[in-house]
């Protein structure tokens, strides 16, 4: 399995139902107690739906998972200003992991993308397509996995922003994700790893 750690900045690329949530809480779930975690789900996913969803961030994250879901009414403003809020206290905070899911370009999220790691933050994000992230944020990722990425213009964002060769990306099988650790591209799929 691709390694997944808490100082790393890791993605997940796919289209809606294919597991990015689940496959994020699924590893946060194992993650140590005393880790301070910040999931922001603005979707109100029900992968996440072991933590209770807060619609605000606090001022300092405490050790275990904090979910912050801005309310269902909220606009796509009021969901910036939520996940600035969440970021901004992570920044300033330092050893928080930061759990973007369904990811856009927030207010702090460069500063934490960034400068983050230097104060023990990081950042793990999931978007349905390459062209969704932002570009700062795929060129400072360590590792990316993507389920099929049919459009063109998404495989070449992420060659422009990893250096690296995507074109099994329109051809992936079902279950199947392109994986990149900061070189190549290689396959790994259910039941039958690397």
């Amino acid at each position: 399995m691709p390694r997944v750690s808490t100082s790393r900045h890791w993605g997940v690329l796919g289209r809606t139902q294919v597991g990015k949530s689940t496959l994020l809480a699924r590893v946060v779930a194992g993650l140590p107690a005393d880790l301070a975690v910040a999931v922001i789900d603005p979707a109100g996913s029900p992968a996440w739906g072991a933590w209770p969803a807060r619609e605000r961030a606090p001022e300092r994250f405490g050790p275990g998972v904090y979910r912050l879901v801005p309310p269902a009414s909220a606009d796509n403003g009021s969901v910036a200003k939520a996940a600035a809020a969440a970021l901004r206290a992570a920044y300033r905070q330092g050893n928080v992991l930061v759990v973007a899911d369904e990811v856009a370009d927030w207010p702090w999220l460069e500063a934490v993308v960034r400068r983050g790691r230097q104060r023990g933050a990081a950042v793990w994000w999931a978007t349905q397509y390459a062209t969704g992230a932002p570009r700062y944020l795929l060129s400072q990722t360590d590792a990316i996995w993507s389920g099929v990425q049919v459009r063109g213009v998404d495989v070449r964002v992420l060659e422009d922003a990893t250096g690296a060769d995507w074109s099994v990306l329109p051809r992936l099988p079902p279950f199947r994700w392109a994986v990149w650790e900061g070189g190549d591209v290689y396959l790994w799929g259910e039941n039958n790893g690397r």
